[in-house]
């Protein structure tokens, strides 16, 4: 049977029951900042992050992929292994199999598919990389606030349910993007000056093209934007070349992508309310309704001396809310930034129900056959997503207290009870 996301569309009570772990957590996230359980998640906190960990991303991987799953590769899985297993081969992506992402990516596949020729062997990069996020958004919330700002947010990730479904139970790649930003806002305030170049290379190679806007929000706050342009420019046309040396068009996922509007927030709710009648006359405008709101969103962020997270967790929302594809897995791109936002922030049952509303949506029951009942029901999770996303840009936008600046003030307990 397998959980996969076209059986559970057809079977929306089991649909429904296979969230409710994620639902709880959710619940539990919000409670864990009131007494008595903020008491004793403050003096065993490092202890119940590994717990945490273990459960919801170790057991889950087995629980998904070798209890109840029989190893055929479905969905993403399927891609997953098409590359990695394409790669131990001697292939090449783009010229000897399809390919939708950066060059470099089917790589990362391969180390997988090396370690573990499975069908969830995929999730061990993706997890590595989910363990790589906590540790930048301990470094970030530590270096734009203080300790006790930083130690809330790694808890609010481990426990957040949005990350371990989309990341374990979905076996995404968006743990690989959240790691790349957030990699490139810390080399920023950590004032670097040659790996910043890099890294957005790296970032622009191993993840996804939609990855570049991201990384454009990070490279505008560089002091030295020519050098770190050139570092970039020769670092990915080194990689590149030694691929279009061998024949291969790395034009080949661009030209691939197809005019669909799928996911959660303005332009799809809007699709799917018209019937799908205005598909692709909408995509056109709406991609870019998103590049205009996205570069908007940035220009004021710069203007208003926003700290380069702050601005890399607004822009990036803004750009979802109107792209014509925007899954419910991509909007863990922005997750990093807006957890130490909120940890700074004290906005815990925000945060939460957030990341809760992120795991009862569900993308593939959100077309215009669906059964009535169930696709009120995400319209009514779409309508609620995308007003608290509305509601978060607008309070980043309008209460930034992060500077722009390598060093930042930090703000007691106090203060953020306050906020």
């Amino acid at each position: 049977m397998g959980l996969n996301s076209g059986f559970l569309s057809a079977h929306p009570m089991i649909l429904m029951m296979s969230v409710v772990p994620a639902v709880l957590a959710a619940i539990v996230l919000s409670l864990s900042f009131r007494q008595p359980l903020s008491g004793l998640v403050e003096r065993w906190r490092v202890p119940l992050i590994v717990l945490t960990y273990l459960v919801t991303r170790v057991a889950l991987l087995i629980v998904v992929y070798v209890v109840l799953g029989d190893n055929k590769p479905q969905n993403d899985n399927a891609w997953w292994q098409w590359m990695g297993v394409g790669i131990l081969e001697g292939k090449l992506p783009y010229r000897d199999f399809l390919c939708s992402h950066s060059p470099l990516f089917p790589y990362l596949m391969a180390v997988a598919f090396a370690i573990w020729r499975h069908d969830g062997a995929a999730v061990l990069i993706f997890g590595a990389f989910d363990v790589a996020c906590l540790l930048l958004i301990y470094a970030l919330a530590k270096r734009t606030a203080n300790e006790s700002v930083a130690k809330n947010a790694i808890w609010m990730w481990a426990l957040n349910p949005a990350v371990w479904l989309i990341t374990v139970r979905y076996a995404q790649d968006e743990t690989i993007i959240a790691a790349v930003l957030m990699m490139a806002s810390l080399l920023y305030l950590r004032g670097s000056k040659w790996w910043y170049g890099i890294v957005l290379a790296l970032g622009f190679m191993i993840t996804k093209f939609t990855t570049i806007p991201g990384l454009i929000v990070a490279f505008t706050y560089s002091n030295k934007k020519i050098r770190d342009a050139l570092v970039g420019i020769v670092a990915v046309g080194l990689m590149l070349s030694m691929f279009t040396l061998q024949g291969i068009d790395i034009t080949s996922p661009l030209r691939s992508e197809d005019m669909g509007i799928e996911g959660v927030n303005i332009t799809v709710l809007i699709d799917r309310i018209t019937q799908h009648s205005y598909v692709f006359a909408a995509h056109r405008v709406f991609s870019v309704i998103a590049m205009l709101a996205f570069g908007v969103t940035l220009v004021v962020c710069r203007r208003r001396k926003m700290s380069v997270l702050d601005a890399m967790c607004a822009c990036v929302m803004v750009l979802l809310l109107f792209s014509p594809r925007s899954f419910k897995f991509y909007h863990l791109w922005a997750m990093g930034p807006l957890t130490v936002w909120c940890a700074r922030n004290g906005k815990f049952g925000r945060y939460s129900l957030y990341s809760a509303l992120i795991c009862l949506f569900d993308d593939f029951s959100f077309h215009v056959g669906a059964p009535p009942a169930l696709l009120a029901v995400m319209y009514s999770l779409a309508v609620a997503i995308i007003t608290l996303e509305i509601w978060f840009v607008s309070d980043i936008m309008r209460k930034p207290e992060a500077k722009a600046s390598v060093e930042t003030p930090l703000q007691s307990d106090e203060q953020l009870a306050s906020v």
